[in-house]
């Protein structure tokens, strides 16, 4: 191999082959593949990447389901300098249109699902993306080669493209105050180094076996398959989360280690206790939770259901990576808490003045340090809109404050966005759609508590004079037009939304409103 980048995501991948051949990499449930196995394939889907035409820089869109078939593609991307651009497989055929046009994509990867959606994409991408259509899974849809047959044409010889530790290894789409989303640039150095200070934070090595269930179209799942292998270990993928599954997948693949967020744990501990009791977990001794703090019930239950397990919570987002850290030893006695400073991480709670706020005041909570993605965004440069300031600190746009020991504590959403089982929801971008149906005049979407799910999305509509319409009516109007976690789950009639005198929503008078209703 000639010289390569050290900090390439690919070469730790290559280093990990050469070492443990045959010790098992990546499995599913149609079985694992060893490391021998996964560089060879990576090598195949490589050279076939460039065969037709693909080469450095060049963007590629995955859109599916999770599958083994993921962590080929990531890592034939990092290997040949390709970009992947993953597309969040729920989305409808607009989402899924725009982000294939915004990234400039010229070639599709796609499963049976998310491939019926081709007819609702551009004329200029599907001309550009002939000859670079793949599709994965055993179904033939027309316009697209069969993944396996372009594998077995592929030659197994390895790869050495001109990589550079700033080169980019993928795009992290995420939404912006406008609800648009924003292309944030995930480079092989800051990958690979967040890699080797997570594995070391959560005690992640060589002899684990993580489960992956995060959707593999998010920045949490491709992260952490990343971070598992890159340290040696296995990895198990399931295709969607089920919690009776996943005690079971526990159970027979014998996991160590998994992330996962709060409503995921919650459903767990729904189950019946005898459906609990019979599956063997005792193998689970890291357990990674993200997105919302836990409740202190959860966090007991947890930890009675895992006896062996040590809990961790992080906090950060998209473009800022890593912020806090709870440890297992602080999670008792730090209630609702998302922990101190990550490893590698400055954290500071500002005013809106730019000062540093004092202990117990609530604040805008900014990091900076190695996870932070001073790249910005795809076609655009980071600015203080996005959160960047020009000291390097970036905010994901929460309020927080500082205890005494500099552990932090979330407050609100400035941005006011919407967490919906892990699924990040912007109410600006539902109400576009909303506003789109003759009968309404104007709408206003919040999130409101849930115990499962942890925000569920309301909207208050108003209606044009003398239009009729039911809130079911306008739920299953929306199907096909929002993906289904961003659809509202309950839906106010109103005969006023309330504003401020420049007219924003006022979205905290709202949720106030609705809190008081007898059926909120």
């Amino acid at each position: 191999m000639s010289f390569q980048s050290m900090l390439n995501v690919d070469r730790n991948l290559r280093v990990v082959a050469a070492a443990n051949p045959n010790k098992m990499a990546v499995g599913d449930r149609r079985g694992w593949l060893t490391f021998s196995e996964l560089d060879r394939r990576v090598n195949r889907l490589s050279n076939a990447l460039l065969a037709c035409g693909l080469r450095h820089g060049c963007k590629l869109a995955v859109a599916m389901r999770n599958r083994r078939e993921w962590i080929e593609i990531l890592f034939a991307c990092a290997r040949t300098g390709v970009i992947c651009v993953p597309v969040n497989a729920r989305f409808v055929d607009t989402e899924i249109a725009y982000v294939i046009e915004h990234s400039d994509a010229s070639g599709i990867i796609a499963d049976e699902t998310t491939a019926k959606h081709f007819h609702a994409l551009s004329d200029s991408f599907i001309e550009a993306s002939a000859g670079r259509r793949l599709l994965v899974g055993t179904a033939e849809i027309d316009g697209f080669a069969s993944y396996e047959a372009v594998l077995a044409r592929g030659a197994d010889t390895g790869i050495d493209a001109p990589l550079r530790d700033d080169d980019v290894w993928y795009f992290g789409y995420t939404s912006g105050t406008t609800g648009r989303p924003k292309a944030s640039i995930k480079t092989h150095m800051r990958s690979v180094l967040g890699a080797v200070y997570a594995s070391n934070a959560f005690n992640i090595g060589p002899d684990d076996v993580s489960l992956i269930v995060m959707p593999l179209f998010h920045v949490n799942g491709i992260f952490f398959q990343m971070m598992q292998l890159s340290a040696g270990g296995s990895i198990y993928i399931m295709e969607q989360f089920d919690p009776e599954e996943t005690l079971s997948v526990v159970e027979r693949h014998r996991i160590t280690a998994a992330s996962l967020i709060p409503t995921m744990y919650a459903m767990i501990l729904d189950l019946p206790a005898d459906v609990r009791a019979r599956y063997d977990v005792r193998t689970w001794r890291t357990l990674l939770s993200s997105s919302a703090p836990l409740a202190a019930q959860t966090k007991n239950e947890i930890l009675g259901q895992f006896p062996a397990g040590n809990l961790h919570e992080f906090y950060g987002s998209t473009e800022g990576g890593f912020v806090t850290h709870l440890k297992p030893a602080d999670q008792m006695r730090k209630i609702n808490c998302v922990g101190a400073a990550f490893a590698a991480t400055e954290i500071a709670v500002l005013a809106e003045d730019g000062r540093k706020c004092a202990v117990g005041e609530i604040g805008e909570i900014y990091s900076r340090g190695i996870f932070v993605g001073y790249e910005g965004y795809y076609k655009r440069p980071p600015t203080p809109d996005d959160g960047f300031r020009a000291d390097g600190w970036f905010s994901a746009g929460d309020m927080a404050i500082l205890d005494d020991e500099g552990f932090v504590y979330l407050v609100d959403r400035k941005k006011d966005l919407i967490i919906s089982g892990g699924e990040n929801i912007y109410p600006t971008e539902v109400e576009a759609v909303l506003t789109e149906h003759e009968a309404i005049a104007e709408a206003a979407v919040v999130g409101v508590p849930d115990l499962v799910w942890g925000d569920r999305v309301c909207a208050v509509v108003r209606l044009r004079p003398g239009a009729v319409l039911t809130g079911d009516e306008l739920i299953d109007w929306a199907r096909g037009r929002l993906a289904d976690y961003k659809r509202p789950r309950r839906v106010l009639f109103w005969n006023d939304i309330p504003r401020n005198p420049t007219g924003k929503i006022l979205r905290r008078t709202i949720r106030e409103r609705i809190a008081a209703l007898p059926s909120a």
